[in-house]
């Protein structure tokens, strides 16, 4: 079986990309040099990642996690062929601790989404760089 039907076996056609068109968009980030995609995959949960990433190391092939894509830095580009593995779908925000000011996130969490539900309790979450309409927590604790 091919990696991408083992792809799309784990978390269906719809999530998986593999159309040279939307390889093309995918293939690299803000910055400026692209990479080569293999396949772009959308899990929803953090089991779904994991198979995904023993599908990969099957046959052989090197993954790279991606959140929205807005970095300058490359670090959502494959430097070899590779599967993208796009963590915006892991978006759940949890428990807040206060008195560690922490939170418990997904990696796909929208730095915006994160401060406008902590407001409430008084506290910010507020990255350099400051784009938080589209930057994820994932991406910047990537970077």
């Amino acid at each position: 079986m091919s990696l991408v039907m083992d792809l799309e076996s784990l978390v269906g056609t719809d999530r998986v990309l593999h159309h040279p068109l939307d390889l093309l968009v995918f293939a690299k980030d803000a910055g400026v040099e692209p990479g080569e995609v293999i396949a772009v995959v959308f899990p929803e949960t953090t089991r779904e990642v994991s198979a995904i990433i023993s599908a990969c190391a099957f046959h052989e092939v090197p993954i790279v996690a991606r959140g929205a894509g807005t970095g300058l830095a490359g670090g959502a580009v494959p430097a070899e062929p590779g599967v993208l593995v796009v963590l915006t779908k892991l978006n759940d925000i949890g428990e807040v601790d206060l008195d560690g000011l922490a939170v418990w996130v997904g990696p796909g969490v929208i730095n915006l989404d994160l401060s406008q539900h902590t407001r409430a309790l008084g506290v910010h979450f507020a990255p350099d760089p400051s784009s938080q309409q589209a930057c994820t927590v994932g991406g910047n604790v990537g970077t």
